[in-house]
């Protein structure tokens, strides 16, 4: 092995540099480490370390495993020859990079076969198991039980539980009395899907995991063919045994999971970048001179993009989009990265529960206010300082948990990650020799009473289940730290790239929202200056035809090859008809015509009609032609036969350039004809007052005769071409109204929204956009601007107890609560196209029944969610005042009508507890 001759000379050599070849503790120690690396092949390993550190000047700075050969490449500096070595390994990690999903594709899937041998790799099966849901679904089938019951139950299960875990049998009889009714009235079936939970119930194949192994894998593992997707028509083989949190089979043989992931915020970067240099003419993105991208760390810090953050202006932001996160981030402020890659690590349902978020946030406020009304404050025993004091006392990584673990309990580095996922999954009988090391080893390290150790380690306990991978949050935050510090700098190249990069036509108008509040402006798709996706143009931001739900790129790509139309008929001439892609354009008004929505859809239609005309007269004119051009090539050869002792049998003279000469309507095989047919008679029948005849009549002339009927064919559909293209369809000569339109298209045509001299369409937008361009609450000329995300900030910020939103109400539930209780949710939305459950009270409902319907625009007075629900309450009168007599509606602030510029569209009112179409009595809610 030249790995191992080579590893074996650099510590021989080393010896002697050092002095220490003539000593025997050192020879034999060198000879008994070379046989351990032997045993576990780890030359290679040791060997690439040597190679990076020693051309850096590196070192570690502790020799962890007291090994000599450590010492003697220069990975260490601190070697004792009385202590022993350590050659156990810890577990192998996973390996997790993220990539461009091309980018992944073509590594698993082209360059992995080639690079490795496709023996020496595979992809990783895995399994789904059943859940609650689904084996009582199961087992209801296999019983021959009616299913119906059981659906309506199981539709109304979360998979999690009301602590964010993912629901158990036991607690789902706890939260979903239906359910446990339900299994009780059903023993056999519920003994069944007992019994069928968590076992596999479909294969797959994980979407990054890759095993390279150094041997053949077949010899080892074993080995299946799954298919993926349309891509991969004959699958891909992939390992039987998985690999993951709850099933580690590959591991325990030896083998190292790669897991090749795919972020879309990574094209969102590429696209911004690319945006940026080829608008400002740079070379670079916050590079060191010579460097690559990003290779200049000043923008994790950078004084604006940490303002922005501060101030919670994390919208489009990978890891901090969500209001909840946003919300963190700006209850704790930021004033460094590190701040940024723990709130990653803490907006998770583990430690949301146990309040670390709010912990970490107080604690940091009072560390730079010790005055600051919502501080807390906090000590830090000097020793863990450097594990804890980033975070301000809290513990937020995993990697904090190993280093108290280290540093108080002085459990070797191997073993502490070891630990750590013992006391995660509450494995006590892996890590309880541990806690007593930890326990008496802490007290004389930390100088204190077994009280406050005992009390670290059942923080260490509660926590090491919830806690995040350090690495993985500041690698994740790299990500949000360079899409923030565009969006600081390069604010307009930031929202073209997040939107190229987004399929979510949901999301379009959040975009929109937050671009206009940075002084950005988007703008609808336009027939000329539109492209494929969205682009830049005169400081703008232009939607793309494939971003409209309906058209694909390649239908985008053939509207843009047009570009420019001279009119709608250019477009319809040139483009073509295709119904769902004129009935969109024409709905968002992307043409510049003189015509209203529903003229422009009309004349589409008729001129579809033409055109189709058209084109099977076109098809019948080529037919034709075949027809007469088959007939010449068979009288040519007929003729040919006849005259030309050369074709006895003219099959066979097919490719004869002769033949080929005469088979055409030319002046050239006119020539040919005449040369060769012009003498030769052919008997041809006729009738002559009823009685069969016989003539003789020269073969040139019946060629000649044949070459008229084909020129009368091709000038005839000419002269009906030239008249098309001389008196094209216009417009305004068609009769529109002999076109009639599908009813429910012509509302949307006609629905139109007027703000002074612009015009915008909701009922299309909300089709093809996926959302109101303008939402009708701005069209109000009493509307503030009081939008869900201001009411829940202001909520925040100032602790309000309740607040007034401008919302139109979606849609009118009944409900009826756990204990009972009548009540409504309403589903309200804001002008920003936000979603969101407001619950009213039978009494107040029965007041505001008129106002509170589907279609209305209000002002309405709410509370925040609270008790861990996501939903606001209607501001209910107190009990003080519900025993007072009501004020009439005018002096009652809770609700305001707001008056529209137009009458608002009714949506019907349904009431799903009830299934009723109409508003029940109200006696009968009581």
């Amino acid at each position: 092995m030249k790995e191992r001759d080579r590893l074996l000379k650099l510590c021989v050599n080393a010896l002697e540099s050092k002095g220490l070849v003539k000593d025997a503790r050192y020879r034999d120690r060198l000879k008994t480490e070379i046989k351990a690396i032997d045993e576990q092949a780890e030359h290679e390993y040791l060997l690439n370390l040597h190679d990076k550190f020693s051309s850096q000047g590196l070192f570690f700075p502790k020799n962890e495993n007291n090994l000599l050969v450590s010492y003697l490449l220069g990975l260490t500096q601190d070697f004792d020859i009385e202590a022993k070595p350590v050659y156990i390994q810890g577990e192998f990690p996973d390996i997790d990079i993220d990539y461009l999903k091309d980018v992944r594709d073509y590594l698993k899937r082209t360059w992995a076969p080639k690079q490795w041998g496709q023996e020496f790799i595979c992809e990783i099966g895995t399994y789904g198991t059943s859940g609650i849901k689904s084996s009582i679904l199961d087992m209801a089938r296999v019983h021959n039980v009616e299913k119906d019951e059981i659906q309506r139950i199981t539709v109304k299960m979360e998979d999690k539980d009301d602590e964010g875990k993912l629901l158990e049998w036991d607690k789902a009889l706890e939260m979903y009395p239906d359910f446990k009714a339900y299994c009780e009235n059903h023993p056999q079936v519920s003994e069944a899907a007992h019994l069928l939970l968590d076992r596999n119930r479909t294969g797959g194949v994980h979407a990054g995991g890759l095993i390279i192994s150094s041997v053949p894998i077949d010899g080892f593992v074993p080995l299946e063919v799954r298919s993926v997707n349309k891509t991969n028509p004959n699958g891909v083989i992939c390992s039987a045994w998985t690999e993951g949190l709850n099933a580690q089979d590959l591991q325990p043989v030896g083998l190292i999971k790669f897991d090749l992931l795919v972020i879309n915020n990574l094209m969102q970067i590429a696209q911004a970048c690319k945006l940026v240099k080829d608008r400002h003419g740079l070379t670079s993105i916050c590079a060191l001179p010579g460097l690559w991208d990003w290779s200049d760390l000043s923008y994790l810090n950078d004084p604006k993009a940490l303002e922005m953050a501060n101030n919670g202006d994390l919208k489009c932001i990978f890891q901090f989009d969500g209001d909840g996160i946003r919300k963190m981030v700006k209850r704790g402020g930021v004033t460094v990265f590190d701040d940024e890659a723990a709130y990653s690590a803490l907006y998770r349902p583990g430690p949301l529960n146990m309040g670390m978020d709010a912990r970490y946030c107080k604690r940091k406020r009072w560390e730079q206010d010790k005055n600051h009304p919502d501080g807390e404050p906090y000590n830090i025993h000097p020793l863990m300082k450097p594990i804890l004091g980033r975070t301000y006392g809290v513990l937020v990584y995993q990697e904090q948990v190993m280093d108290i673990l280290r540093v108080v309990g002085l459990i070797p580095d191997m073993h502490t990650e070891k630990v750590r996922k013992a006391i995660s999954k509450k494995k006590v009988k892996d890590f309880i020799k541990y806690k007593e090391q930890f326990i008496e080893n802490g007290q004389k390290v930390l100088e204190v009473n077994r009280d406050f150790v005992e009390d670290l380690w059942n923080q260490i306990e509660s926590f090491a289940e919830y806690g995040f991978n350090k690495s993985h949050a500041y690698a994740y935050t790299y990500i949000s730290a360079r899409l923030l510090w565009l969006k600081a700098h390069y604010p307009l190249e930031f929202y073209s790239a997040i939107l190229m990069c987004e399929d979510d036509h949901e999301k379009f108008k959040q975009v929109r929202i937050d671009a206009k509040a940075h002084g950005v402006e988007i703008v609808g798709v336009q027939i000329n200056r539109s492209k494929e996706n969205f682009h830049i143009e005169d400081g703008k931001i232009y939607f793309g035809f494939s971003n409209i739900k309906g058209i694909g790129s390649e239908v985008a790509k053939r509207i843009v090859e047009g570009q420019p139309y001279k009119s709608f008929a250019d477009f319809l001439n040139r483009f073509g008809t295709d119904a769902s892609v004129v009935k969109a354009l024409v709905a968002l008004g992307v043409f510049e015509e003189p015509y209203d929505r529903v003229m422009l859809r009309k004349f589409s239609e008729f001129y579809k009609d033409k055109a189709t005309k058209r084109r099977q007269r076109a098809q019948r004119f080529e037919v034709s032609l075949e027809n007469k051009v088959d007939e010449l090539k068979s009288l040519v050869l007929k003729f040919l036969a006849e005259n030309d002792a050369n074709y006895p049998d003219p099959q066979d003279h097919l490719e004869d350039p002769l033949f080929k000469e005469m088979s055409h309507f030319t002046p050239e095989a006119d020539a040919l004809w005449k040369e060769h047919f012009e003498t030769n008679m052919v008997s041809v029948p006729f009738k002559y007052r009823g009685e069969e005849r016989i003539k003789q009549v020269s073969a040139y002339k019946i060629l000649q005769d044949l070459a008229k009927k084909y020129e009368t064919t091709v000038s005839g559909f000419k002269g009906k071409e030239e008249d098309d293209e001389s008196s094209p369809v216009a417009i305004d000569k068609f009769d529109s109204a002999k076109i009639v339109l599908d009813k429910d298209e012509e509302s949307v045509l006609k629905s139109v929204r007027h703000l002074g001299e612009e015009r915008t369409f909701p009922e299309a937008e909300k089709i093809y956009y996926g959302f109101e361009w303008v939402h009708q609450l701005e069209t109000c000329p009493k509307y503030e601007g009081n939008t869900f995300d201001k009411y829940m900030e202001d909520a925040e910020t100032n602790k309000t107890p309740s607040w007034m939103v401008e919302v139109r109400v979606e849609k009118v539930n009944a409900r009826t609560s756990k204990s009972g209780t009548k009540f409504f949710s309403v589903d309200i939305e804001d002008a920003n196209g936000k979603v969101m459950v407001v619950n009213v009270w039978k009494d107040d409902m029965s007041r505001w029944k008129d106002e509170i319907k589907a279609g209305n625009l209000l002002k309405m007075r709410v509370r925040p969610p609270s008790g861990g629900f996501n939903t606001l309450t209607f501001e209910s009168r107190s009990r003080q005042e519900k025993s007072k007599e009501w004020p009439d509606k005018a002096n009652d602030y809770r609700v305001r009508l707001l008056i529209p510029p137009e009458p608002p569209k009714v949506v019907e009112t349904i009431y799903d507890d009830f299934g009723l179409t109409e508003l029940p009595g109200w006696e009968e809610l009581s």
